[in-house]
């Protein structure tokens, strides 16, 4: 049984756009994924912690690694950057996880979704995704990560994600089933945006 009893493996989801191919190996998206991971992970108390994909056990296979991972996460994480909406991985993890909110918590609930912003102001990404991002746009260095100010950001997420941890009583799927909906990846620029919300699929 995972650590919480509750079903669940993980506390929650980072969800992240990978860099474009060629680019650096320490290119920032990466870098802040595993970096704000790694400090996020050092403040949740409740027992289970994030999930990162660099965490993927070696040899598996990559679809069912993360669709496993996911839905055995109690919410999600998601790190936007502009091509974050064109990244046909990132829409189907955040696609899945909010079937799975709207299972756990009951139609027109919200909350397993966190979305914190790398790029762009708070107001737009509030206005595309109905959903109000945690803002570290200002962030460059991984020291910065470490500050006063994005220190008690990311104690305030880990707590929030502590609680909801807390009030979940399970992970409603068969997680060995699970599987992610992901064709082909896509990459424009400028991104696709298509209000009101880009990261839902019409029903």
């Amino acid at each position: 049984m995972p650590p919480n009893g509750k079903g669940f493996k993980y506390a929650c989801f980072v969800s992240y756009k990978h860099p474009p191919q060629g680019a650096p190996k320490r290119h920032f998206w990466k870098w802040f994924a595993e970096a704000f991971c790694q400090k996020l992970n050092e403040h949740l108390t409740s027992g289970i912690q994030a999930y990162i994909d660099s965490q993927a056990s070696p040899g598996s296979s990559y679809p069912p690694e993360l669709s496993q991972a996911l839905c055995s996460s109690v919410c999600m994480v998601a790190i936007l950057v502009n091509q974050y909406p064109d990244s046909n991985w990132c829409v189907a993890e955040w696609n899945a996880m909010a079937e799975l909110e709207e299972k756990r918590l009951g139609k027109g609930k919200v909350g397993l979704i966190i979305p914190i912003t790398l790029q762009n102001d708070v107001a737009k990404w509030e206005y595309l995704t109905k959903r109000r991002p945690v803002d570290f746009s200002n962030i460059t260095a991984r020291s910065q990560l470490g500050n006063v100010g994005e220190s008690k950001k990311i104690r305030d997420i880990a707590a929030i994600i502590d609680n909801w941890v807390k009030q979940i009583s399970n992970t409603c799927e068969d997680c060995d089933a699970f599987q992610l909906a992901v064709s082909g990846e896509v990459v424009t620029y400028p991104p696709r945006f298509e209000p009101p919300n880009p990261l839902r699929q019409p029903s």
